[in-house]
């Protein structure tokens, strides 16, 4: 590619490991580094945090798609969270981006999908949303029963 040679950046590099060579480990790492670099810049410095998280958000979303999900234990390895950390970064963010995502707690990976506008998808969504944070509470007053 001639074109990586006379323009070779962070964002440029960061853009082909993740759509030319589907390398998540090495977009991921630069995905930081563009973090850094926004950092130091006048002009997007204070978009620098936000920047990143796309950034990461778009590797996690490529490798979704591809893979039809999302290992949250990986997410959490990248992002220095723990698993349910992740599923909440990720959940937030697909959301944000007008997504919905499925997570599955005994596999610990998150499905993201694009949201549908009929009826009946919103109360399918919502009934996994619903069905989701019931196991949740579920879990935590079992773990309170248990303290006792």
């Amino acid at each position: 590619m001639e074109e990586q040679e006379t323009c070779s950046n962070t964002l440029t590099q960061f853009v082909q490991a993740l759509y030319n060579d589907f390398d998540f480990d090495k977009a991921l790492v630069l995905a930081k580094q563009v973090g850094g670099e926004c950092k130091k810049d006048v002009f997007l410095s204070k978009f620098a945090n936000e920047l990143q998280r796309s950034a990461q958000f778009l590797v996690f979303d490529i490798q979704g798609r591809l893979n039809s999900h999302v290992d949250l234990k990986y997410v959490a390895e990248h992002t220095g969270q723990t698993v349910p950390e992740s599923a909440a970064f990720l959940e937030g963010l697909a959301k944000e981006s007008g997504l919905a995502c499925v997570i599955d707690d005994a596999k610990k990976t998150l499905k993201i999908m694009v949201v549908r506008q009929d009826i009946k998808g919103k109360i399918t969504e919502k009934t996994v949303e619903l069905a989701r944070r019931t196991k949740e509470v579920h879990e935590h007053m079992e773990k309170q029963r248990t303290k006792k």
